[in-house]
């Protein structure tokens, strides 16, 4: 088996554009990949990483503000009453109205 830290890191330094942290991010993904190639236990331990993070899917944020079961807007929850920015507040009122209105236009023009 090869020496997987002899010159190879030398070589591979990354161009002088970058930023510090860019630098870092790209030298760091390099060995990642170097080390998925020669490294069977890091490949099964990688592999293993990626199908966890698809299972759990992404995160539903929680929302701060309180519905009703008809899905229409109550108010901010008291946890985040101080938390909530007046912008935060009119876009949840503007989204509701427009759901609620939208929903009775629909029904309307379904029942002539």
């Amino acid at each position: 088996m090869t020496d997987l830290f002899e010159t190879q890191e030398l070589e591979s330094t990354p161009p002088k554009d970058l930023s510090p942290a860019e630098q870092i991010a790209k030298l760091r993904e390099e060995a990642a990949n170097r080390l998925y190639q020669h490294d069977p236990v890091i490949r099964e331990k990688m592999d293993a990483e990626r199908m966890v993070a698809q299972s759990k899917g992404t995160p539903q944020a929680e929302s701060k503000f309180l519905y009703d079961e008809q899905g229409n807007l109550l108010g901010v929850k008291p946890e985040f009453k101080h938390k909530v920015s007046a912008y935060e507040q009119m876009k949840a009122i503007r989204e509701n109205t427009m759901r609620k209105y939208n929903q009775q236009a629909n029904n309307v023009f379904e029942e002539e």
